[in-house]
Parts: C-alpha cells; structure tokens; sequence
C-alpha cells in the first residue's frame, strides 16, 4: 500500500482511534450551516444515510452560528459546514481552529468557491477541463479592443464567443 495522501490516512486513522474510544457512545455530527440549509430535503437525505445507533448529529442553528461566539458553539466530533447568504464563514474557520475538528468539507476553501475565476484556475491546476471561458477584469475594459461585440458574437480580449 503505497499511499501518497497523508492527510487523508492520518483523518481516517483519527476515525479509527476515534471509533475505538466511542464504542458507548455515538459520533457526533455538527452541521454548521444556516437553517434553511441546515434543514433541508438534501441535507436531511444526507442525515439519514448514517446508522443513528452510531451518528448523532447537532444542527447549530441560526441562532448559535449568528449571534453565539464559537467558544459557545456545541462540541462535536466532525463537522460539515457549508456556506449559504449571510453565514460566517470566518467564524465556522475559527471554530474548527479552535476545536481542531476534523471537517468533512474543506471550510478553507469556501471562500475561493465564490469566485468562479479561483474556481477554474484550481481545476486548471489540476488539470481537469473546464469550459471555454475568458476573464474579464476590471482593468481590462480600459484596454482597446478589450471587448467587441456585434449581433451575434461578443469578442473578450481576442476569444470570439458566439451569442
């Protein structure tokens, strides 16, 4: 077995240890998202999935996630947190900092997933395709030519797209 992925041994060896510890008691699932998602028909599928004699999960609420600091949020043993409008990402980031809980879902990264420029430059890096796009800054409107557009085909910065 040769594994190149040491994170991902180390947080299923954590598991492990984790499930060795545990066997009274049950795995505690945080869910760090806002209500609406928190509660959802997805999020419920997802939460169904798991053995309830093994998983508990703890949905944080609106309330917690808002207005409580994350010395007060609950402890959990995991943690899915997933961004929606208005929720504290760099608090679900200070809470996992503080309480060094394994997430499920990189809250790191969740700032770059907002930005769909970040999106495609983190894909390209590995090299996985993506669509036939162009970038358009801000400072490159400035640029002649920059744009051009006529009734069916817009050109970007030298890429022809028809409409």
């Amino acid at each position: 077995f040769d594994c190149k992925n040491h994170a991902l041994v180390e947080f299923v060896m954590a598991s492990l240890n984790k499930d060795r510890r545990m066997k009274e008691k049950r795995i505690l699932i945080g869910v760090a998202a806002m209500d609406k998602k928190a509660k959802s028909k997805p999020m419920m599928e997802i939460m169904k999935r798991f053995d309830p004699k093994r998983f508990e999960f703890v949905i944080f609420g609106d309330e917690v996630i808002l207005n409580a600091p994350v010395e007060k949020w609950p402890i959990v043993d995991y943690l899915f947190a997933w961004y929606s409008t208005n929720y504290p990402l760099d608090k679900a980031k200070a809470y996992v900092a503080l309480r060094k809980v394994p997430c499920i879902n990189d809250v790191e990264i969740q700032h770059q997933l907002m930005d769909r420029r970040r999106v495609y430059a983190i894909l390209q890096e590995h090299d996985i395709n993506v669509p036939r796009h162009v970038v358009l800054n801000e400072e490159d409107r400035s640029l002649p030519n920059a744009v051009r557009e006529c009734d069916d085909w817009i050109e970007i910065k030298g890429k022809k797209f028809n409409k």
